[in-house]
């Protein structure tokens, strides 16, 4: 056999033969390998960014594809089948029966005996002496015979009947079904037509990025050639940004970038302060907050009083959020033991994270020390 000359046309060939029968088209992600550019940012990077997005179009092209299809016919089929019949097996059994026999024994009898003797007193006196001649009972055995009825056991053969099962070979009529390959029905395949591309300027906020902070935002190209749409990815990023500005100018795009507040009245307001309690540890009272908002781009600010129900002063101070969602006070002075008690908590929060810069909020909270 020669060697091909040309190992790589042929190579390509059969790839592009391979494809053609099987039907399959890229996947999305080899479609659009271009189509996304991330943003990787820190604290000192630049607020103007330029960058290409590209996007490949397909079109569908039919051919022509054999295909199967599934054709019925009858077989026999052999199985076997459980069938019942019935034995009679022996067993021994104890049987209970009553029976007459004549039977003789002895029994108790009386005779009247004599002895010598005299009354006294005459015929009026209370006894008899000796001299007269006196009968008086005695026993002795008396033979007696009979029928009577005698309880007897015996031991007797019985049958039982016992159901039992053999296999028998039988054979049945099926449906099977057989692949068959047919020819020809119409597919579509993606087939590359053209690509299309802008060249992107985008413009970023400017945040507050500590030195430690690092964030990544994708942006991806989608839609149209004639009416392409832009997406941001955000799930890498600190700060919550959306397109806030778009100039599409032929194949140059001008995009605008703005930052999003996370926090507001709604989400960092006074339902944000799941617990607050009092707490004493080793002699001394502390205030015990849980603080859904926390972190370096949202500061809070504690302020307390505590008051009995006369609305007598209790204690009052100002601590600051520690980064975490707890939050310790301790306070000037125990108050275990002091009975019912009103809390009064405003919370001031500042910082990139909440709607314009900041918000304020008050609650009540009433507790035995």
């Amino acid at each position: 056999m020669r060697p091909l000359k040309n190992k790589k046309s042929f190579i390509g060939l059969l790839l592009l033969i391979c494809g053609t029968i099987s039907g399959q088209a890229p996947s999305a992600e080899e479609k659009n390998s271009e189509s996304e550019f991330i943003i990787s940012r820190q604290a000192n990077s630049a607020g103007q960014i330029n960058f290409n997005l590209k996007k490949d179009v397909f079109r569908q092209e039919p051919y022509q594809a054999s295909f199967e299809v599934q054709v019925p016919y009858q077989d026999i089929e052999n199985y076997n089948e459980e069938v019942p019949y019935q034995v009679s097996l022996p067993y021994t059994d104890i049987e209970y029966y009553t029976e007459s026999e004549y039977r003789c024994g002895y029994g108790s009898g009386y005779r009247l005996a004599h002895f010598e003797g005299h009354e006294h007193g005459g015929h009026h006196g209370g006894g008899y002496s000796p001299g007269y001649p006196q009968p008086y009972p005695y026993p002795y055995p008396l033979p007696q015979c009979g029928w009577i009825l005698v309880n007897k056991l015996r031991y007797v053969t019985r049958y039982r009947t016992e159901t039992r099962y053999r296999s028998e070979a039988r054979t049945r009529t099926v449906t099977r079904y057989k692949s068959e390959t047919r020819c020809c029905e119409t597919r579509y395949k993606d087939v590359f037509d053209h690509s299309y591309g802008f060249s992107v300027s985008l413009k970023l906020p400017q945040v507050e990025l500590f030195p430690n902070e690092f964030e990544k935002i994708g942006i991806s190209l989608g839609g149209t050639e004639s009416a392409p749409t832009f997406t941001l990815n955000t799930t890498g990023s600190i700060y919550p940004y959306v397109i806030a500005k778009q100039e599409v100018s032929g194949a140059s795009v001008y995009l605008e970038l703005t930052a999003e507040p996370k926090f507001d009245n709604k989400n960092a307001g006074y339902l944000s302060i799941a617990t607050v309690e009092i707490r004493t540890i080793q002699g001394r009272s502390h205030l015990r907050l849980l603080d859904s908002v926390f972190g370096p781009h949202a500061l809070s600010v504690y302020s307390y009083r505590i008051t009995d129900p006369q609305h007598a002063f209790l204690g009052e101070g100002t601590a600051q959020s520690n980064g975490t969602n707890e939050v310790w006070i301790p306070l000037d002075k125990d108050l275990k033991g002091k009975g019912p008690a009103v809390i009064e908590l405003k919370v001031v929060r500042t910082g990139s994270f909440i709607k314009n810069g900041g918000l304020s909020f008050s609650l009540f909270k009433g507790f035995v020390l």
